[in-house]
């Protein structure tokens, strides 16, 4: 009987909690540092499309959602954000890169 007693109370107690009666999805509002950096900004730079890395040469979205760079008013994706130093380091190295992958195109 005392078990079924304090089960009960257990299980008054969660369903009572905070988070139980909060409406919504709030905590899901919130954006890491992550969420941030993936969405795209609002800004009137030109996408490029690349669909390989300049960096590493990978296919891009191969390791998840592509990492979005913007330079001189062009956005560039990069296949992680392993990439984003070496990139930012020298930039017009990997543009021309991008460059010679658009003309194959």
């Amino acid at each position: 009987m005392r078990v079924k007693t304090y089960l009960m109370i257990v299980a008054i107690a969660l369903l009572t909690s905070p988070y139980a009666l909060a409406e919504g999805d709030e905590h899901h509002g919130d954006k890491g540092p992550m969420m941030e950096k993936m969405e795209p900004e609002a800004s009137s730079a030109i996408a490029v499309a690349n669909k390989v890395c300049p960096v590493s040469g990978e296919k891009v979205g191969g390791m998840g959602p592509a990492i979005k760079v913007e330079h001189n008013g062009k956005i560039y994706n990069l296949c992680c954000s392993g990439c984003i130093d070496k990139f930012k380091a020298d930039p017009d190295k990997y543009i021309k890169i991008v460059d010679k992958e658009m003309v194959n195109i």
